[in-house]
């Protein structure tokens, strides 16, 4: 199976994506929006080390994992339910069995081809749930080194499930916030270039306490909005599709 995501970083990414403000608030939306969804079960397309996959599992979901990578597995198993599937899955190339709704969670962006993901993804669920990141000129030195691809509008995004057969339900920007501050970010970058490769160089991987509170206090105020799809910019985007 062909790699989409550097597979010496998911122990990286699994030390700090449960107590990051970004990731803590990126759940919280997923769960709300899953919660209005059709109930059933899912199945977390490149769910990586697992840790926003069991946190939905503990709040009364029923989410199945799926990776390209067995060290993401391996990582994943330590901490889900014990009734839980795992599937060693590349979605670009091969239709997954049948599920309710499948989550691809910031995942798209890395693939080559997104259309034939999507494409396998609509011949095995009923609805899809998609994160991704949000408009091209926020692009910089760490979508270069996340491995993605492309970033999204709402239009480009809309095209690719249109083209993979699905009728999107709900499309919709999150995080506004911190479309300023990564602006803000990129500036700084231009005159200060990352010293270090890899994400541990270029992520927010540690906050302060602190930090981690305010931000998740403010980026919660956006919530209730960006669930419906009103919120008119962001870094990140959602839609749901069927």
């Amino acid at each position: 199976m062909e790699s989409y995501f550097n597979p010496d970083e998911l122990k990286h990414l699994a030390s700090y994506e449960g107590d990051h403000y970004w990731h803590l608030a990126r759940r919280e939306l997923i769960d709300l929006v899953l919660r209005g969804l059709s109930s059933g079960p899912a199945l977390d397309v490149g769910c990586g080390p697992g840790t926003l996959t069991t946190f939905l599992n503990e709040r009364g979901h029923r989410v199945d994992y799926a990776d390209v990578h067995p060290e993401a597995l391996r990582l994943a198993r330590v901490s889900a339910p014990n009734d839980r599937e795992f599937l060693e899955l590349d979605i670009v190339t091969a239709v997954p069995p049948r599920y309710a709704t499948i989550l691809l969670l910031d995942v798209i962006e890395h693939l080559s081809d997104d259309v034939a993901a999507l494409r396998n993804a609509r011949a095995a669920c009923d609805r899809v749930l998609v994160t991704v990141p949000a408009f091209p000129v926020l692009w910089s030195a760490w979508d270069e080194a996340a491995d993605h691809k492309r970033r999204y509008t709402r239009a480009t995004l809309r095209r690719s499930l249109d083209a993979a057969g699905f009728r999107v339900d709900r499309i919709g920007y999150f995080f506004a916030p911190l479309f300023v501050a990564s602006g803000a970010v990129q500036l700084v970058r231009k005159f200060r270039p990352p010293s270090t490769d890899g994400l541990e160089g270029l992520a927010e991987t540690k906050t302060s306490p602190m930090v981690t509170r305010a931000a998740c206090a403010v980026l919660g105020l956006e919530r209730p909005f960006a669930r419906a799809g009103l919120v008119p910019f962001g870094t990140s985007m959602f839609a749901v599709a069927s």
